[in-house]
């Protein structure tokens, strides 16, 4: 038995927060929330040259929610403005929560014409692009939501409605 067998420091965290219990907007917009209990993250997320990303992100309904399409997407640009979606993510619970992983960056070769316009939920319903990164990272996402009878708003944004939380870690990996 090791001397240090019982120096244990408790669970290990690895990553940084972008968001945490984020509620999804009902038009499209960047997902990023300071916490202050927290380090600071930092929003675009810089990337530096030959990097990929990991994140975890876990959605969460709360309220009376008939129905709802939710969708995040991780996106890259190279400082000008014009983001790129990497990967992306659908979901239409109801109930409970649901855990996602979206990556991207690494090595690849691709050639495509971003088509998603602002707003529009991507096609199809979870994906990925392989290509590098670009210099900066970001998550926007879009929350449409049908309350039911007893609940008085149908949308995300409202306080005390139904609505549906984001929270995101991410990681930035360096190529070996």
């Amino acid at each position: 038995m090791s001397a240090f067998a019982n120096a244990f420091s408790g669970p290990q965290s690895d990553g940084m927060p972008y968001c945490t219990n984020k509620a999804v907007p009902a038009a499209e917009n960047d997902l990023y929330n300071f916490q202050p209990s927290v380090p600071p993250g930092k929003d675009p997320v810089e990337v530096l040259y030959g990097e990929a990303i990991v994140a975890i992100v876990v959605l969460t309904a709360a309220g009376s929610i008939q129905s709802q399409t939710t969708f995040i997407v991780l996106q890259t640009d190279l400082g000008g403005g014009n983001w790129i979606d990497v990967a992306w993510i659908t979901w239409t619970g109801t109930t409970g929560s649901a855990t996602f992983v979206l990556s991207g960056g690494a090595h690849g070769a691709n050639a495509f014409q971003q088509d998603r316009a602002t707003g529009t939920a991507p096609n199809p319903t979870s994906g990925s692009r392989q290509f590098p990164l670009g210099g900066r990272i970001r998550f926007v996402g879009k929350s449409s939501i049908n309350a039911t009878a007893q609940a008085s708003s149908s949308s995300s944004s409202s306080a005390g409605g139904p609505s549906i939380s984001c929270t995101i870690r991410h990681k930035l990996l360096g190529l070996r």
